[in-house]
This record gives C-alpha cells, sequence and structure tokens, in this order.
C-alpha cells in the first residue's frame, strides 16, 4: 500500500512538471481552427495575451512571470436563418368565426439570426395539412394562392414571383415576412386543425 502511494505521488509530481513545462516554453493555446463568436461580426479580429506567475518551491518569495505570446484570430462569417408563424388572420371575416370557403393569411417571419448580412431565398411554394389548399387572393394581388412578402415589417407586401426571389441583402437580426392565403374547404368541422409549411 504504501508503495502504491510512493508511486502514484511521483507520477502526479511528473504531470505537474510536464504541464509547468509546457505551459512555459510553448506558445499559449495557438490552435487552429474556424473561429465563432456569437454575435461578433464577421471578419472582426479579436487578440489575446496570456499571462502567469509562478513560484518555484525551491525559491519562495520569488515569483517567476510568464507572458504568451499574441494570438490574433479572425470571427467566421455564421449564416442563421430562423422561420416562425407569427400569426393567422381571417380575411374573409377580419375578426369573425372561421368557416367554409374563408381565406386565411398565415404570416411567416424569416429573421437572419447569422453574424453577417445575408440574403434569402423565398419559393412562392407553401402546403397545407387539414381542410384547406393554398388559395385566395391577398389584397394587391391576382393570382389565386400566390404569396407575398414583406421587408418594412408588413406595411407595404410585393408578390413573390412564380419561380421565387432573391431578397437583398437582409442585415443580422433583421427580418422578412411572408404571408401565404389558406382556403377553407368544404367538409371542415368544428376542432379541425389546418397547418400551414412554407416552402
Amino acid at each position: 500500500m504504501l508503495n502504491r502511494n510512493k508511486f502514484f505521488n511521483k507520477q502526479r509530481q511528473c504531470y505537474q512538471t510536464l504541464v509547468v513545462t509546457a505551459l512555459l516554453t510553448g506558445s499559449f493555446f495557438q490552435f487552429v481552427a474556424p473561429v465563432l463568436a456569437d454575435g461578433t461580426t464577421a471578419g472582426t479580429s479579436i487578440s489575446n495575451t496570456a499571462t502567469a506567475t509562478y513560484e518555484d518551491p525551491n525559491a519562495p518569495g520569488s515569483p517567476i512571470n510568464s507572458t504568451s505570446n499574441t494570438v490574433t484570430v479572425t470571427v467566421a462569417e455564421v449564416a442563421g436563418i430562423t422561420v416562425t408563424g407569427s400569426g393567422i388572420a381571417n380575411q374573409t371575416t377580419p375578426g369573425g368565426s372561421t368557416s367554409v370557403g374563408n381565406v386565411l393569411v398565415y404570416t411567416y417571419t424569416v429573421t437572419n439570426v447569422g453574424n453577417d448580412t445575408t440574403k434569402f431565398q423565398i419559393p412562392n411554394l407553401a402546403t397545407t395539412t387539414g381542410p384547406a389548399t393554398v388559395s385566395g387572393v391577398l389584397p394587391g394581388s391576382t393570382t389565386s394562392g400566390n404569396l407575398q412578402y414583406s421587408i418594412d415589417g408588413g406595411t407595404n407586401w410585393i408578390n413573390i414571383p412564380a419561380g421565387g426571389l432573391t431578397t437583398g441583402a437582409i442585415a443580422v437580426n433583421g427580418t422578412v415576412l411572408v404571408r401565404v392565403p389558406v382556403t377553407v374547404q368544404a367538409g371542415a368541422q368544428t376542432g379541425d386543425i389546418i397547418t400551414a409549411r412554407l416552402g
């Protein structure tokens, strides 16, 4: 038992010596990898210098100071997009109950959650489940089932072409609204669930 403890103590002292030697003789924490920083703009340079103070047990009271090389990294561009449902409105009878033949407008918010400006590819396509179809004419449109988008928070709506579109550059945390017309079909019953999926 005594010999085993001596072995582990010697092994621990050896590891401690190796760690201290590695820190003193090498540059601190220089690993090559893409650098991502939440909330930091792509292309931003971040530099860091580490300092440490040690004391030699054989010379108490005599600190040993160490400073690493300066490490500079550049934040990588990270794309990030979220699509969330942001409301359903009854276009046929605003504020009223929903019935067969009503056009419901499903609105989605597409947000740039990356760390650089980006463009969105928005299709003129949606699907439904339940007793409904993607159909109905939105204000400002003449085509049934045509989707629309807004880049000014819903003040102005623009028809999405049949093949979809690519937006201009959207800033970090910027949004685009997309709305989808859905018509309730015959056979719909109270309590039926109608869902719409963008894209």
